[in-house]
């Protein structure tokens, strides 16, 4: 029996894609966001303040999550 899910986390993984979550005090979304980004499914970022996300998660981790906080980013008026 073929691993569908295999399959598809292999073909997410060759497309390099970038993944915008922006429920950062979301614990589900900051979970899912690890695991997709230990996983080397997709570049993932998380819109939010960092301080407060790893605050609310301590047992997650976000080693390879972008956590950008739209408050404070530089680039906040550009992509509005």
């Amino acid at each position: 029996m073929k691993d569908i899910l295999g399959e598809i986390k292999k073909g997410a993984s060759l497309l390099n894609k970038t993944i915008v979550l922006p429920e950062g005090e979301d614990k589900r979304v900051v979970k899912a966001a690890s695991i997709a980004a230990q996983e080397n499914l997709a570049k993932v970022v998380v819109l939010g303040n960092e301080e407060e996300i790893k605050k609310a998660n301590p047992d997650v981790d976000v080693s390879k999550v972008i956590i950008v906080d739209p408050v404070t980013n530089e680039k906040t008026g550009v992509y509005a």
